[in-house]
């Protein structure tokens, strides 16, 4: 057997009776459908539970498999103290998965916490489905900051797992829609918050997994989201399966999306390989990039093509603009619509344009948060370069615009810099954030405050 269905359960913790106390009534249709759902699923008689949280502790780069005996929680916290969980884990579908993983060189394992405590993100689904499936044996994953496409790949080597055991599995997916919306109205909300609910939604329906793999991850940050990730690793995990959509519901309160939708798999159907179809997509945007890069940007391009496949530098072009006097550069590298290398000075080191385009673009591709650039990663790079302007101290933070200005702070010998039109630093008040986190300058810390000018070749 393999993966027999899929669901998406939303995990606001009043959803709860005990612990919403009437006020689970505000979204009743989502409560309903989760548990119509909970039952549905029981009637297919599941052996495992995988169940994905991003509230669950876990890593940047790495998927944390977790691998104790039991899992306990309690809904204490939400004044609810005779809520309580005590599940079994899965121990040997986490032994394989981990095993395939490693075989597979792929990051994900149990080197991390053993989980023994559920976060509530796991605890909400958990009880509508243990009052269905109490037999069920467990499997918990935390996300990562890996690429969409890491998430989804985790789920098929779930779905391997799953087939090598025997085992009848379903994959949930915990998670909420955007957190910024408006009290109970997604078309007043703000656009990135209405646009990010409004596809979701036409994308849970159509169950059309591609469409999760290519959002905009600047628009998810901005959203707020909590589900998405999650949601893609039960994507891959129903990769090439028809599916049966049901269960769909949504309803906003408070601020937050909340949604349902079941995928029951139904047969193979080989045009539902959505990584094949997005790699295609990918690599097809990436050439049509590089045709239309301008000089700049192709050159930063080559230097990191040349370095990864040959480990050697070109040499800086003699003509104008790269003979001209160093200015400050950022390279900017991103591999399926995720970041995997930045870096540069807000000051020029170098003697010329040109050669600091090619050493920014080489210790770009050579930056030691992320894994090193392979030759199978050249067709679907995506370069940028930022060439940087002057400081300019201000004095005020409504002279930043995060669209047109990179943010620079500085307390003593602390000091931080935030390009402009980053993900998740888009308004004021989050680049300003992002440059002090990365200064290691508290929040409420003064700072002498800089905008840099930025013009960004692509």
């Amino acid at each position: 057997m393999s993966i027999i269905a899929g669901a998406l359960f939303p995990h606001p913790a009043f959803c709860i009776p005990e612990v919403g106390k009437g006020e689970e009534r505000s979204i009743a249709p989502v409560v309903d459908a989760m548990e119509e759902m909970a039952k549905q699923l029981a009637s297919l008689k599941p052996d495992t539970i995988v169940i994905i949280s991003g509230h669950s502790e876990g890593y940047r780069d790495y998927f944390q498999l977790f691998d104790g005996e039991v899992g306990i929680g309690s809904m204490a916290g939400f004044d609810a103290s005779d809520i309580n969980f005590r599940v079994l884990y899965d121990k040997q579908f986490v032994r394989v998965l981990a095993e395939l993983a490693r075989k597979g060189t792929f990051p994900a394992g149990t080197m991390g916490d053993k989980g023994s405590f559920l976060d509530y993100g796991v605890m909400v689904p958990l009880y509508f489905l243990k009052k269905e499936i109490p037999s069920a044996r467990i499997v918990r994953l935390a996300i990562s900051s890996l690429p969409f496409l890491s998430h989804y790949l985790l789920g098929k080597i779930i779905a391997e797992a799953s087939q090598r055991l025997g085992r009848k599995t379903i994959v949930i997916a915990s998670g909420d829609l955007s957190h910024h919306l408006s009290e109970s109205s997604v078309s007043s909300a703000p656009d990135f918050a209405r646009q990010y609910e409004e596809s979701m939604q036409k994308s849970l329906k159509s169950g059309n997994f591609l469409d999760w793999l290519t959002v905009d991850p600047s628009t998810l940050a901005a959203a707020g989201e909590c589900g998405h990730r999650p949601l893609l690793i039960m994507a891959g995990a129903l990769d090439g399966r028809h599916v049966k959509v049901s269960h769909l519901s949504h309803s906003v309160y408070l601020g937050t999306g909340y949604a349902t939708a079941c995928y029951v798999a139904e047969g193979n159907d080989p045009t539902r390989r959505f990584d094949s179809l997005y790699l295609s997509r990918e690599a097809l945007a990436c050439s049509s990039a590089r045709a239309k890069s301008d000089r700049v940007a192709a050159l930063a391009r080559k230097a990191i093509e040349v370095w990864v496949a040959q480990q050697a530098r070109i040499a800086p072009p003699e003509e104008e603009p790269f003979s001209w006097p160093a200015k400050p550069v950022f390279v900017s590298i991103r591999i399926h619509g995720s970041l995997h290398g930045c870096i540069g000075a807000i000051r020029p080191i170098r003697a010329t344009l040109g050669e600091e385009i090619i050493e920014s673009a080489i210790s770009s591709a050579k930056d030691p948060r992320f894994p090193p650039l392979a030759k199978e990663d050249i067709p679907y790079l995506d370069v940028t370069v930022d060439v940087l302007g002057t400081l300019q101290r201000i004095h005020s933070v409504y002279k930043l615009d995060p669209k047109k200005y990179g943010a620079y702070v500085q307390n003593g010998k602390r000091h931080g810099f935030v390009l402009p039109r980053q993900e998740g630093a888009m308004t004021i008040e989050s680049q300003l954030a992002a440059a002090k986190r990365k200064a290691g300058i508290d929040f409420d810390e003064p700072v002498t405050l800089y905008r840099i000018p930025s013009t960004q070749h692509r």
